[in-house]
């Protein structure tokens, strides 16, 4: 068996990779809807649904790339206009990798809780079901960076089942008003926005279960909530990756494409395209002052030595092997799953 055969064969075996993955599809499902947004990492939320304009007069759909670019421009541009205003409803992906039906919580802060309109929410036990969860509890507020609160709560209610697990499945029974297959999320999300609109309540596409009178909390600026905030340690390469992506944007001739990493930030930070193949890139900083003019960059790598024989790396071995051969990953079927 070759190691790239391995690898894929243990990945589902290892539960810290599979919040990526759930968080992956999840995106790689909504892609087709115009509307969303996909944030970039460590920003407050996962991503957000444009509620501007009503349904059927969203422009044909763009890479996630392109898509955040575009609303942070238009918010740059009118920061100060109120003439023209675009609405947003912010929503986060949760997921959980228990078996047990009793144990799948999902966990929110209570600064997130604060911009999260609503929650979709997976298990590991069963991801061709979501739970939508809407957030009833707390009107939308910008996190506070450094000084926001790191206090969790749970969002569902989970108790032992009564009955033999048989009965019940691989998944939790208080979620049931909140679930639907995941083919049914796209029209959650269209039916959510009709909500934004007072069109109504919002209802589950599958139980019919509806959430009379709540209404998705809306914002009206960008940077707060679906960027890396301004005085945590991501936002300097956060602002790297955005001047990378402009240099791509003025240079044409190139033929680069460039877009975010969908399993991001297990693989890399962002991807280029060229000729259908898919490189990945990872950004680092590095923070040391301590370099003469001369070696200043020529010694910046990706292990820092540490006490005795110690190396501390930046990425895990299965990281690396992927960053070493980039083209394993050129031939997915779906590059928005990547």
């Amino acid at each position: 068996m070759g190691p790239r055969s391995l690898l894929w064969a243990l990945e589902p075996l290892l539960k810290r990779n599979k919040g990526a993955d759930h968080e992956a599809n999840i995106f790689a499902v909504l892609y087709p809807s115009a509307r969303i947004i996909r944030a970039f990492e460590f920003a407050a939320v996962d991503g957000a649904v444009d509620c501007t304009e009503p349904q059927g007069t969203i422009s044909p759909p763009h890479s996630y790339a392109e898509r955040f670019w575009r609303a942070r421009e238009w918010f740059t541009r009118y920061k100060r206009d109120k003439e023209h205003v675009k609405e947003l409803v912010l929503f986060d992906v949760k997921s959980s990798s228990e078996q047990d039906p009793s144990a799948q919580i999902y966990l929110t802060s209570i600064e997130q809780s604060k911009s999260a309109a609503f929650y979709i929410c997976v298990s590991g036990s069963d991801p061709t079901f979501v739970e939508l969860i809407p957030n009833t509890h707390m009107p939308p507020a910008p996190p506070l960076g450094k000084n926001a609160s790191n206090t969790y709560f749970q969002l569902n209610t989970t108790r032992t089942p009564q009955t033999s697990p048989s009965q019940n499945g691989p998944l939790n029974l208080w979620g049931s008003p909140y679930r639907m297959p995941l083919a049914l999320l796209s029209d959650a999300v269209a039916r959510i926005v009709d909500c934004a609109h007072g069109h109504g309540d919002y209802a589950n596409p599958w139980t019919g279960q509806s959430f009379p009178g709540w209404r998705p909390a809306k914002v009206t600026s960008f940077a707060p909530f679906l960027e890396p905030h301004s005085t945590s340690q991501h936002y300097n390469a956060f602002l790297g990756v955005m001047d990378m992506y402009r240099a791509i944007l003025s240079n044409p001739q190139a033929d680069l494409v460039f877009d975010f990493v969908h399993l991001a930030p297990r693989l890399a930070d962002f991807k280029i395209v060229k000729n259908n193949r898919q490189f990945l890139v990872q950004y680092k900083k590095d923070g040391r002052t301590d370099r003469s003019a001369i070696t200043n960059n020529l010694r910046a790598s990706i292990g820092r030595t540490g006490t005795g024989d110690e190396i501390r790396y930046y990425f895990t071995p299965f990281e690396r092997y992927f960053r070493a051969a980039p083209d394993s990953l050129h031939d997915c079927a779906d590059m928005n799953k990547v």
